[in-house]
């Protein structure tokens, strides 16, 4: 991403990487919540407590989506005062991380879905849509997305290409994970 951010200046570089740190560490603590999930899906999957294995990805999704939620408020709300929180930035750079915080910020719910829909699937053995849905997000769509979106949309292709690749991730995720919870409706 820093490579295309180059093509606008030091200034791109530095918003875009800034808002990378950002929504990595709220990415990673899905992750790690997911991870949290996973063992409690593994029994119960193991355990043939397929009923319980459906209640813990609800009860997860409910409240992963509405801690990710008030995270996104924040987010957009408060995105140049966390942009801040890495330094002072000249008008240009805050205005790219600015609108770039504020999009990825649309889609931060999603992650709850995906991360949790591949947790499920590599819990439950499942590993060919597992491992399909995890090149989604950083590979097979952000990577496309990255070296195409800048091209058509100049620097507004490069704010929205995390963004446009959580949403791809999460429509790819919906069909995945709705196939397991109809398996487990019909155990």
């Amino acid at each position: 991403m820093s490579q295309m951010a180059g093509l606008f200046g030091d200034s791109a570089i530095a918003a875009v990487s800034i808002v990378a740190r950002v929504t990595n560490t709220i990415n990673s603590t899905m992750v790690g919540f997911a991870q949290g999930y996973q063992p409690v899906c593994g029994y119960c999957y193991g355990a043939k407590k397929y009923e319980r294995v459906q209640e813990a990805f609800w009860f997860c999704l409910k409240l992963s989506t509405a801690v990710l939620l008030c995270v996104s408020i924040v987010m957009f709300i408060f995105a140049e005062d966390i942009l801040n929180f890495f330094g002072n930035m000249d008008a240009w750079t805050m205005g790219i991380g600015k609108l770039a915080l504020r999009l990825n910020s649309l889609t931060f719910t999603t992650l709850s879905w995906s991360i949790l829909s591949n947790s499920t699937l590599q819990t439950m053995g499942k590993t060919k849509p597992a491992t399909f849905l995890a090149a989604t997000k950083q590979g097979l769509y952000f990577i496309p997305a990255v070296l195409i979106l800048p091209r058509i949309l100049d620097i507004m292709g490069l704010q929205m290409t995390q963004m446009i690749s959580d949403a791809l991730t999460f429509l790819t995720a919906i069909p995945l994970q709705k196939k397991v919870l109809r398996e487990l409706n019909e155990k």
